[in-house]
């Protein structure tokens, strides 16, 4: 972070505040149906007209939803090693798989792939995200040899109404502009941010005068007689953060660059973006590609947005939930 100036975070913060407010236009109708097929699934039915009237949920949609999901992840990531490492040499092809095995245990790769499969079957799709955590410390500045770097892997969901693709209508990540998830920082993780140089100090402190802010008392909501429900602390206040890869060309540069950003923003509301993390994201993650896998139920042609299994089996279950309320 330290890199980018004040003036460059600045503008990437007025470029990201446009961008992110289109994709929170787009995306709206998406995430509205998002919530009816989430009420389909929970088995959440709208009042009806007369209180008299019967009002019953057979849990249908809950149920071939979980059993497609449990079929589909015994195929996916079911099998003892999910991933087979083919070698010269027996021995070392064993090792290789031991020691994926190890680390895919270690991350609860299986039980959160099965999750993001079912979050993909009820809504539509859902990304794997992997990346890299330090588990060592280390010292600003010196020089440390690459084996005694302490790094583990992780493996995290993100479900679609924390997804945010730039475009919205971008056909795969190789032709969107970025793609971000939306994730939940704590003051101290910020803090430790700060402290190892990976976030911005400026940043931070917008951060933190923003929410003193927000904590004054409205005078609106003390006529009305509303109660405000705050933390005491900033320690135990969440800022909400997005985490992802955009393409752009900062006012110092005459071409594009995929970075490695963590802004600020808050999505129900249109904050304004403060940027906290700015970083070439080839730099900390290689050639690999980025770090969202899409896991899509039935994808649709030149989309990254999926057909959900919940939305074929709408008509069924207003079928099945009308005769039984008939019958009751």
């Amino acid at each position: 972070m330290a890199a980018l100036t004040t003036e460059s975070r600045m503008s990437l913060e007025r470029e990201l505040s446009t961008v992110f407010s289109d994709a929170l236009e787009s995306s709206s109708q998406l995430i509205g149906r998002v919530g009816i097929w989430r009420d389909q699934y929970l088995g959440i039915l709208p009042a009806k007209k007369e209180n008299w009237s019967a009002n019953v949920n057979i849990p249908s949609t809950e149920y071939m939803v979980d059993t497609a999901s449990e079929n589909v992840a015994a195929v996916a990531v079911g099998t003892e090693p999910i991933f087979r490492v083919e070698s010269v040499s027996n021995v070392n092809s064993q090792r290789m798989e031991e020691w994926l095995s190890f680390w895919l245990d270690r991350v609860r790769f299986k039980m959160k792939a099965s999750m993001a499969i079912r979050e993909a079957i009820l809504t539509g799709q859902c990304w794997l995200k992997n990346g890299v955590v330090s588990s060592a410390s280390q010292i600003s500045g010196m020089p440390i040899p690459v084996e005694e770097i302490g790094v583990m892997p992780t493996c995290n969901y993100v479900v679609t109404e924390d997804m945010m693709l730039i475009p919205f209508t971008a056909s795969s990540f190789a032709s969107a502009k970025g793609a971000f998830g939306r994730t939940l920082l704590s003051w101290d993780d910020i803090a430790a941010g700060v402290k190892s140089k990976t976030f911005s100090s400026e940043a931070a402190e917008e951060i933190k005068t923003e929410w003193s802010r927000q904590r004054e008392t409205s005078q609106i909501h003390t006529n009305q007689g509303v109660e405000e429900v705050t933390p005491y602390s900033v320690h135990g206040a969440s800022f909400e953060c997005w985490e992802g890869i955009y393409r752009w060309a900062s006012p110092s540069e005459t071409f594009t660059k995929e970075y490695f950003i963590t802004p600020y923003w808050v999505k129900e509301a249109a904050s304004k973006v403060v940027v906290l993390r700015c970083s070439d994201f080839k730099e900390a993650f290689g050639d690999s590609g980025w770090f969202y896998t899409p896991i899509i139920c039935n994808p649709q042609p030149n989309s990254l947005w999926g057909r959900p299994m919940t939305e074929s089996l709408r008509g069924l279950q207003n079928w099945v939930n009308a005769m039984f309320s008939m019958v009751s």
